[in-house]
């Protein structure tokens, strides 16, 4: 806060009303010789009770009558740099003037009493009283908005449009997921949810092969497609992963290994010398199990 500057204001300032709010607003946070100056557009608005344009009009209106320079966003963090200009009626008075008496005005000589014929006055206009606005430096006037605003807020027309990000492409085994799924329903969601879950690590196969053994299980078990899963959700819940428990291929009995030519062709048994039968030992599954 600087009292001389605030001093200045109630005493020289020539703004009036909101203007005048907005001198004392910068002034308070001014430096002692007016300069070093830089509230937030915020602050200026809760100091002044004034709306975002009343202060920028008043801002103008102080730029005009040559009392604020603003330095617009060279303050810390982007914001607006003010000086305030203080001047007394002195330091825009009429400068001294050359006193000397004109000839036409000289007393008239000792001979005759006759004055001297009036000079040229072609010399250059003394200094004129100027306003302290003409007098002013000139200042940057333009117009667009200086303060940030968190409902408004000045957009970079010139920078470029963001692209819209690619979709991914579909993953190539996805066709044969999609034929092996019981559900050709919400196919591109299904796609993305495939490309997820290899993505996460699951290998193809695996979701080829349960998305055959899900399409059994509704089959054997009469589900209705109004219960079947979408691809999409059984991809996104991890369905590959269930234990049907209830496929037929798993009390299927492994198939026989090659016949030896020596046993009986259907129960691999062979007679042995004694007369009595036993598990052939070349070509019996159970024997060619305990070997391996």
């Amino acid at each position: 806060m600087s009292l001389k500057v605030m001093t200045w204001v109630w005493d020289h300032s020539q703004s009036r009303n909101a203007a005048r709010l907005v001198l004392l607003a910068i002034a308070d946070c001014a430096s002692g010789d007016g300069t070093q100056a830089w509230p937030s557009g915020a602050e200026l608005r809760r100091k002044a009770g004034l709306s975002e344009r009343g202060v920028q009009n008043a801002t103008q209106e102080l730029i005009e009558i040559g009392e604020l320079v603003v330095e617009w966003n060279a303050g810390p963090k982007g914001v607006n740099r003010y000086t305030v200009l203080m001047k007394t009626p002195a330091d825009s008075a009429v400068p001294p003037q050359n006193l000397r008496p004109r000839k036409d005005c000289a007393p008239a000589d000792s001979a005759g009493g006759q004055t001297e014929p009036e000079s040229d006055t072609t010399g250059p206009e003394p200094p004129q009283n100027l306003r302290p606005a003409e007098s002013a430096p000139p200042q940057n006037l333009r117009t667009e908005p200086s303060f940030s605003s968190s409902s408004k807020k000045r957009t970079n027309t010139s920078a470029p449009k963001q692209r819209a990000k690619p979709k991914p492409d579909a993953h190539p085994r996805f066709a044969e997921f999609w034929a092996a799924y019981p559900l050709k329903a919400g196919v591109a969601d299904a796609r993305k949810a495939f490309a997820n879950a290899v993505a996460a690590g699951a290998d193809p196969d695996v979701l080829i092969a349960a998305a055959g053994r899900y399409a059994r299980h509704c089959q054997r078990t009469g589900k209705d497609r109004h219960y079947v899963k979408h691809g999409s959700g059984w991809l996104n819940g991890e369905r590959w992963l269930d234990d049907l428990g209830d496929e037929p291929a798993d009390n299927v009995p492994p198939p026989l290994p090659p016949h030896c030519g020596r046993c009986d062709p259907v129960t691999r048994w062979v007679e042995r010398d004694d007369g009595r039968d036993e598990k052939c030992p070349d070509c019996h599954p159970d024997l060619r199990k305990d070997r391996t």
